[in-house]
């Protein structure tokens, strides 16, 4: 899913930067997408930007499975999470739970954090329409089961269904059968490996 969104706007402050200020900064400035920025450049993404199914952060470090704490709230963000772009870009403001809020950018409640449009431990990911013929699911069945095995089922119109021969598939021609690309151009969902 590409998001036509207008650029957002690089925010950099050293008291914000937790390697500069390790007591009371929030914010990691580590990643590769930082190196060479200054605060107010603007950020481009070639394509637009796009939703993600993330499974890891960090580089690699996986996301901590999610589990209800005893106050029946979730902790944990995995093993799967929905990251969607923000609507409207600001800079990073301090955490709603943090103790010091005199800073740069104190928590802003009106402010779009995106977390509560990023759905955490995803189990199931239902791209409408649905087809014709397909069968909807009960998402009281999946639940915390797919988060323990850390399975994730995505559904509904996630391929170009015209080119499918829905009659009789199994006197579809399978020269294709080698190639599991060939449906590239058609589908939904890319993965970060191709």
């Amino acid at each position: 899913m590409v998001f036509s969104i207008s650029p957002a706007t690089y925010s950099y402050d050293t008291e914000a930067d937790l390697a500069l200020n390790p007591e009371d900064g929030w914010c990691e400035y580590d990643a590769p997408g930082c190196i060479g920025r200054s605060n107010g450049d603007s950020i481009f993404v070639d394509g637009g930007l796009k939703a993600l199914l993330a499974i890891s952060r960090d580089g690699g470090t996986p996301l901590e499975t999610g589990v209800l704490n005893e106050d029946n709230k979730l902790d944990g963000e995995g093993p799967y999470r929905v990251v969607v772009p923000q609507k409207n870009v600001n800079p990073p403001d301090q955490a709603s739970k943090a103790d010091n809020q005199n800073v740069v950018w104190p928590y802003t409640e009106n402010w779009d954090h995106s977390a509560g449009s990023c759905s955490r431990s995803a189990t199931i990911i239902r791209v409408a329409p649905l087809p014709e013929g397909t069968t909807d699911v009960d998402i009281l069945e999946a639940g915390w089961s797919y988060v323990d095995e850390e399975k994730i089922l995505i559904y509904g119109a996630i391929a170009d269904t015209d080119d499918v021969d829905k009659d009789n598939d199994d006197d579809k021609d399978d020269s294709d059968e080698d190639n599991d690309d060939s449906d590239d151009d058609n589908c939904f969902i890319r993965s970060a490996l191709n």
